[in-house]
């Protein structure tokens, strides 16, 4: 019946996989600096620039799944090129062997990039995928 509203710090205290929060009038970058309530009970980031950030459960984040599906492969980080364009994009890109980032990626993930790609509308992880293929086939 409807979403529960609540302080953060009971939502998390009672289990909740993921939160969502906006605001209008805050840009999506400084909306972490609101967050003080999470105190280390959820992982804060944001996946867009439109005003809404991500508070999931602490230690869960794309790094954290991505290495538990390369470990059951066999693989390990230095085999792994991890494309990414926002912030919680960040882990996974600091824990992968190379980090590439879409031309239009925020500009904390260009900070650490080992490699830019074309912005996402003009298929950067396309063009990616097209050179590993051709590459293997050589």
């Amino acid at each position: 019946a409807g979403s529960p509203i609540a302080p953060v710090e009971t939502l998390l205290d009672r289990g909740v996989l993921k939160l969502l929060a906006r605001h209008p009038d805050v840009h999506v970058d400084r909306l972490g600096d609101y967050t003080r309530a999470v105190d280390g009970r959820g992982t804060v980031t944001c996946s867009t620039t439109s005003g809404l950030i991500e508070i999931g459960p602490p230690d869960v984040t794309k790094a954290s799944a991505l290495r538990s599906v390369v470990a059951s492969m066999g693989f390990t980080a230095d085999q792994v090129v991890a494309v990414g364009d926002m912030p919680n994009d960040l882990p996974m890109l600091q824990w992968a062997g190379v980090r590439a980032v879409v031309a239009n990626a925020h500009p904390l993930l260009h900070e650490i990039a080992h490699l830019v790609l074309p912005a996402n509308d003009d298929d950067g992880v396309a063009t990616l995928v097209d050179a590993v293929l051709a590459a293997r086939s050589a």
